[in-house]
Protein backbone atom coordinates (compact mmCIF):
# COMPACT_ATOMS: atom_id res chain seq x y z
CA UNK A 1 0.00 0.00 0.00
CA UNK A 2 0.96 3.67 -0.95
CA UNK A 3 0.71 6.07 1.48
CA UNK A 4 -1.01 9.79 0.73
CA UNK A 5 2.36 11.38 1.47
CA UNK A 6 3.70 9.20 -1.51
CA UNK A 7 2.60 11.47 -4.03
CA UNK A 8 4.36 14.76 -2.56
CA UNK A 9 7.33 14.04 -4.40
CA UNK A 10 5.21 14.51 -7.77
CA UNK A 11 3.21 17.31 -6.88
CA UNK A 12 5.65 19.45 -4.98
CA UNK A 13 7.90 20.27 -7.67
CA UNK A 14 4.65 21.82 -9.18
CA UNK A 15 3.84 24.06 -6.80
CA UNK A 16 4.85 26.58 -4.44
CA UNK A 17 3.36 27.78 -0.96
CA UNK A 18 1.20 25.31 -0.34
CA UNK A 19 1.52 23.64 2.81
CA UNK A 20 1.74 19.56 2.71
CA UNK A 21 -1.19 18.79 4.88
CA UNK A 22 -3.29 21.02 2.38
CA UNK A 23 -1.52 18.99 -0.35
CA UNK A 24 -2.34 15.68 1.02
CA UNK A 25 -6.13 16.51 1.72
CA UNK A 26 -6.38 17.21 -2.21
CA UNK A 27 -4.54 14.59 -2.93
CA UNK A 28 -6.78 12.00 -1.22
CA UNK A 29 -10.08 13.48 -2.50
CA UNK A 30 -8.17 13.96 -6.39
CA UNK A 31 -7.65 9.80 -5.57
CA UNK A 32 -11.22 9.44 -4.82
CA UNK A 33 -12.48 11.50 -7.62
CA UNK A 34 -10.33 9.55 -10.10
CA UNK A 35 -10.92 6.18 -9.14
CA UNK A 36 -14.65 6.80 -8.81
CA UNK A 37 -14.57 8.06 -12.59
CA UNK A 38 -12.44 5.57 -13.84
CA UNK A 39 -13.71 2.23 -12.21
CA UNK A 40 -9.70 1.04 -11.61
CA UNK A 41 -9.81 0.48 -8.25
CA UNK A 42 -11.64 -3.75 -8.09
CA UNK A 43 -11.60 -5.42 -4.99
CA UNK A 44 -12.58 -9.14 -4.00
CA UNK A 45 -14.94 -8.57 -1.07
CA UNK A 46 -14.97 -10.72 1.61
CA UNK A 47 -16.37 -13.96 1.38
CA UNK A 48 -20.37 -13.89 2.58
CA UNK A 49 -22.39 -16.62 4.00
CA UNK A 50 -25.54 -17.30 2.45
CA UNK A 51 -28.84 -17.49 4.48
CA UNK A 52 -31.66 -19.08 4.06
CA UNK A 53 -34.72 -16.74 3.55
CA UNK A 54 -31.91 -13.97 3.45
CA UNK A 55 -31.93 -11.76 0.21
CA UNK A 56 -29.67 -9.05 0.73
CA UNK A 57 -26.22 -8.59 2.18
CA UNK A 58 -23.09 -6.49 3.24
CA UNK A 59 -20.32 -6.08 1.10
CA UNK A 60 -16.81 -5.63 3.47
CA UNK A 61 -13.61 -5.20 2.81
CA UNK A 62 -11.26 -6.33 5.50
CA UNK A 63 -8.20 -3.70 5.88
CA UNK A 64 -9.99 -1.35 3.23
CA UNK A 65 -11.09 2.28 3.83
CA UNK A 66 -13.35 2.07 0.90
CA UNK A 67 -16.59 2.18 -0.27
CA UNK A 68 -18.55 -0.04 -2.88
CA UNK A 69 -19.46 1.41 -6.66
CA UNK A 70 -20.65 -1.54 -8.69
CA UNK A 71 -20.34 -4.80 -8.69
CA UNK A 72 -18.30 -5.91 -10.98
CA UNK A 73 -18.66 -10.01 -10.89
CA UNK A 74 -19.99 -12.37 -8.40
CA UNK A 75 -20.90 -15.93 -8.00
CA UNK A 76 -22.44 -18.74 -5.28
CA UNK A 77 -20.24 -21.28 -5.39
CA UNK A 78 -19.55 -22.14 -9.29
CA UNK A 79 -23.33 -20.51 -10.38
CA UNK A 80 -22.36 -16.93 -11.86
CA UNK A 81 -24.76 -14.36 -10.56
CA UNK A 82 -26.36 -12.29 -13.38
CA UNK A 83 -26.18 -8.38 -13.16
CA UNK A 84 -30.28 -7.39 -13.14
CA UNK A 85 -32.07 -4.23 -11.45
CA UNK A 86 -35.39 -3.74 -9.93
CA UNK A 87 -37.38 -2.58 -12.80
CA UNK A 88 -35.98 -5.53 -14.97
CA UNK A 89 -37.15 -7.71 -12.54
CA UNK A 90 -40.56 -6.18 -11.90
CA UNK A 91 -40.84 -7.20 -15.79
CA UNK A 92 -39.63 -10.58 -15.11
CA UNK A 93 -41.71 -11.53 -12.32
CA UNK A 94 -44.73 -9.77 -10.62
CA UNK A 95 -43.46 -11.54 -7.23
CA UNK A 96 -39.93 -11.24 -6.97
CA UNK A 97 -39.80 -9.66 -4.36
CA UNK A 98 -40.46 -12.91 -2.44
CA UNK A 99 -39.47 -15.38 -5.28
CA UNK A 100 -37.45 -17.97 -3.23
CA UNK A 101 -35.16 -20.81 -4.30
CA UNK A 102 -31.33 -20.56 -5.88
CA UNK A 103 -30.11 -16.98 -6.69
CA UNK A 104 -29.63 -16.70 -10.28
CA UNK A 105 -29.19 -12.36 -10.24
CA UNK A 106 -28.35 -9.56 -8.20
CA UNK A 107 -27.85 -5.75 -8.08
CA UNK A 108 -26.68 -3.26 -5.84
CA UNK A 109 -28.89 -1.41 -3.48
CA UNK A 110 -28.97 2.30 -2.81
CA UNK A 111 -26.91 1.73 0.43
CA UNK A 112 -24.27 -0.08 -1.12
CA UNK A 113 -25.24 -3.87 -0.39
CA UNK A 114 -25.75 -6.73 -2.78
CA UNK A 115 -29.23 -7.94 -3.20
CA UNK A 116 -29.79 -11.50 -4.39
CA UNK A 117 -32.66 -12.83 -6.55
CA UNK A 118 -34.38 -15.38 -5.91
CA UNK A 119 -34.22 -15.26 -1.81
CA UNK A 120 -32.78 -18.22 -0.95
CA UNK A 121 -33.74 -21.61 1.00
CA UNK A 122 -30.39 -22.94 2.08
CA UNK A 123 -27.51 -21.68 3.73
CA UNK A 124 -23.73 -21.56 2.37
CA UNK A 125 -21.16 -21.11 4.43
CA UNK A 126 -18.99 -18.80 2.77
CA UNK A 127 -20.31 -19.17 -0.84
CA UNK A 128 -20.96 -15.83 -2.38
CA UNK A 129 -18.18 -13.99 -4.04
CA UNK A 130 -17.96 -10.85 -5.65
CA UNK A 131 -15.41 -8.51 -7.63
CA UNK A 132 -16.39 -4.85 -6.39
CA UNK A 133 -15.48 -1.38 -8.10
CA UNK A 134 -14.64 0.76 -5.64
CA UNK A 135 -13.23 3.95 -4.34
CA UNK A 136 -11.59 4.83 -1.21
CA UNK A 137 -13.08 6.77 1.62
CA UNK A 138 -11.95 10.04 3.54
CA UNK A 139 -10.57 8.30 6.06
CA UNK A 140 -8.47 5.81 4.19
CA UNK A 141 -4.30 6.72 4.46
CA UNK A 142 -3.71 5.52 0.95
CA UNK A 143 -4.13 3.53 -1.94
CA UNK A 144 -3.01 0.05 -3.33
CA UNK A 145 0.23 -0.12 -5.01
CA UNK A 146 -0.65 -0.72 -8.57
CA UNK A 147 -2.99 2.41 -7.87
CA UNK A 148 0.39 4.75 -7.51
CA UNK A 149 2.66 2.82 -9.71
CA UNK A 150 0.34 3.42 -12.79
CA UNK A 151 -1.87 6.66 -11.86
CA UNK A 152 -0.12 8.91 -9.85
CA UNK A 153 0.52 11.38 -12.22
CA UNK A 154 -3.03 11.90 -13.29
CA UNK A 155 -4.20 12.03 -9.91
CA UNK A 156 -1.74 14.82 -8.98
CA UNK A 157 -2.82 16.45 -12.22
CA UNK A 158 -6.62 16.56 -10.45
CA UNK A 159 -5.14 17.94 -7.62
CA UNK A 160 -2.94 20.88 -9.22
CA UNK A 161 -6.11 21.81 -10.60
CA UNK A 162 -7.97 22.00 -7.37
CA UNK A 163 -5.57 23.62 -6.04
CA UNK A 164 -4.15 26.02 -8.11
CA UNK A 165 -7.59 27.63 -9.14
CA UNK A 166 -8.22 28.25 -5.48
CA UNK A 167 -9.00 32.34 -5.47
CA UNK A 168 -6.12 34.42 -3.84
CA UNK A 169 -3.87 31.80 -2.65
CA UNK A 170 0.12 31.99 -3.04
CA UNK A 171 -0.11 29.05 -5.27
CA UNK A 172 -3.32 30.54 -7.45
CA UNK A 173 -2.57 29.90 -10.76
CA UNK A 174 -5.15 29.72 -13.08
CA UNK A 175 -3.90 29.21 -16.87
CA UNK A 176 -1.50 26.19 -14.97
CA UNK A 177 -4.80 24.90 -13.51
CA UNK A 178 -6.58 24.87 -16.63
CA UNK A 179 -3.49 23.39 -18.09
CA UNK A 180 -3.80 20.28 -15.43
CA UNK A 181 -7.43 20.07 -15.58
CA UNK A 182 -7.22 19.36 -19.45
CA UNK A 183 -4.00 16.74 -18.89
CA UNK A 184 -6.25 15.04 -16.20
CA UNK A 185 -9.35 14.81 -18.26
CA UNK A 186 -7.58 13.66 -21.54
CA UNK A 187 -5.96 10.75 -19.49
CA UNK A 188 -9.28 9.81 -17.40
CA UNK A 189 -11.18 9.52 -20.99
CA UNK A 190 -7.81 7.45 -22.24
CA UNK A 191 -8.20 5.17 -19.02
CA UNK A 192 -11.54 4.91 -18.99
CA UNK A 193 -11.87 3.59 -22.92
CA UNK A 194 -9.03 1.22 -21.58
CA UNK A 195 -10.91 -0.21 -19.01
CA UNK A 196 -14.35 -0.80 -20.52
CA UNK A 197 -12.46 -2.40 -23.32
CA UNK A 198 -10.64 -4.89 -21.11
CA UNK A 199 -13.41 -5.73 -19.45
CA UNK A 200 -15.65 -5.67 -22.09
CA UNK A 201 -18.13 -3.14 -20.74
CA UNK A 202 -19.45 -0.02 -21.85
CA UNK A 203 -20.21 3.04 -19.50
CA UNK A 204 -23.80 1.52 -19.01
CA UNK A 205 -23.09 -2.35 -18.05
CA UNK A 206 -21.94 -1.40 -14.94
CA UNK A 207 -23.69 1.75 -13.46
CA UNK A 208 -21.73 3.29 -10.40
CA UNK A 209 -23.57 4.27 -7.28
CA UNK A 210 -23.36 6.88 -4.85
CA UNK A 211 -23.83 7.10 -1.44
CA UNK A 212 -24.37 10.44 0.28
CA UNK A 213 -21.31 12.28 -1.98
CA UNK A 214 -17.38 11.86 -1.02
CA UNK A 215 -17.33 8.98 1.64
Amino acid sequence: MKVWENFLVYIKPHISGCPDSMLLEYIKRAAIDFCAKSHVYVLDADPITVIADTDTYDLEFSGKAVTPLAIYFSKIGTAVLYETSEYELSHISETWQIDTGSPTHRFMTRDGKIRLWKTPTAAESDSLECEVIVKPTMVATGVDDFIFNEYALVINDNALFILKQMPERKWTDLQSANMHYQMYRRELSRIKGQIFKSRRLGPSNVAPQTFGGID
